[in-house]
């Protein structure tokens, strides 16, 4: 397997001013994990910790109600959840607004 943009990751980090020793530190543990990877002839022996995904939260997709509050932080919110928080917080109080003036009106 080839890694197709090592080669330009590499001259990234060598183009980084190194009094940024985060960046740098980060940019070359990634160029490790994908040549690390890139020698990987079986592609079925990776898991999460080889390919990085052990960094990564695991968060549970939203409920419809907590989709609606839309303050759980920890919940990924799906297409769908959008809609229904959308729904909620906007078009069904836009639409009650637009009743209420018009109702004003007649």
């Amino acid at each position: 397997m080839q890694i197709k943009y090592a080669a330009t990751l590499q001259e990234l980090i060598s183009s980084i001013d190194y009094r940024n020793t985060t960046l740098v530190l980060q940019l070359e543990e990634i160029l490790t994990g994908l040549n690390a990877v890139s020698k990987v002839s079986d592609i079925s022996t990776l898991n999460k910790d080889t390919i990085g995904l052990n960094y990564t939260p695991n968060w549970p997709g939203a409920t419809k109600l907590k989709a609606i509050e839309g303050e759980d932080p920890n919940a990924f919110i799906s297409p769908l959840r959008m809609d229904n928080y959308m729904d909620a917080n906007l078009y069904e109080p836009l639409a009650d607004l637009f009743n209420q003036a018009t109702s004003a009106l007649s």
